[in-house]
């Protein structure tokens, strides 16, 4: 995934437009904050501009960080919600940077970012070190394996099988798993909705 092109995007087009913006939380994501503490550590990967982890912090989710690849997101983020800390650091980094693990994640449409093979072989592994519960949403198309992007220019979606992905997370153990449909903008893909997957995993 390409840092540069995130950076691109947050920093030519208005945040509060990006088709991302206020996106509808993922059911697996509603359940999830149903089990665990709202006084436990939550980790928001993937956050952009940190509109979802507001939305979170707004439920009683007080003890939540929010981080994301881009430098320019987090600025926004730290800006519009000073109350709460953001990092800018993308999700592979985080254990060692900060030296967490055993918290409660979720990752939000990121998984789908990451190209087949190793790439999201490690970055699954890199979930699994830091996590002790993990909400994983991911687009899912089961017909095709890849989207092209509209707004970032050299990437692609990637589509990653349901099954595949709960095999890369083993020993955690899948607890639940919903499919919907996700309203996206028109100038994201060429469709009003696209298909996806919410796994909710723990240890």
């Amino acid at each position: 995934m390409a840092k540069e092109e995130w950076e691109r995007a947050y920093g030519q087009i208005d945040h509060k437009k990006l088709p991302w913006y206020n996106i509808q939380l993922p059911k697996a994501l509603l359940e999830f904050v149903k089990i665990i503490n709202k006084k436990d550590l939550l980790l928001i990967t993937g956050c952009g501009t940190g509109d979802t982890v507001f939305r979170l912090w707004k439920k009683g989710f007080k003890n939540i960080i929010g981080f994301d690849i881009s430098n320019n997101a987090i600025k926004i983020a730290q800006k519009d919600y000073p109350q709460i800390k953001f990092y800018a650091y993308k999700t592979q980094d985080i254990a060692q940077k900060l030296g967490l693990k055993n918290a409660n994640v979720a990752d939000l449409n990121v998984l789908h970012h990451q190209k087949h093979g190793v790439e999201v072989k490690k970055y699954v592994d890199q979930l699994k070190k830091l996590s002790k519960n993990l909400c994983l949403a991911y687009f899912y198309e089961p017909d095709i394996k890849e989207i092209k992007s509209g707004i970032k220019e050299k990437e692609a979606i990637y589509i990653h099988d349901p099954s595949q992905v709960e095999k890369l997370f083993e020993p955690m153990k899948k607890v639940k798993e919903f499919r919907y449909e996700m309203d996206v903008a028109p100038k994201m893909f060429d469709k009003k909705y696209i298909h996806a997957v919410g796994q909710i995993y723990g240890k």
